[in-house]
């Protein structure tokens, strides 16, 4: 199963029961950061909109 979508990341995180998901990023120095969600917490909007 290919993972393109927002949909298909929450569709794949409910089949799986995923507990938590750990999103990566960078900062503004180049840093790499992250910080962990429960999966209630990723709905359409975050891919949409974004945290913070």
């Amino acid at each position: 199963m290919a993972i393109q979508t927002a949909k298909d990341v929450l569709k794949f995180a409910k089949d799986n029961k995923i507990e938590a998901a750990d999103l990566k990023f960078l900062d503004l120095l180049g840093l790499w950061q992250h910080f962990t969600v429960p999966p209630s917490e990723l709905t359409e909007e975050v891919f949409e909109e974004g945290l913070g």
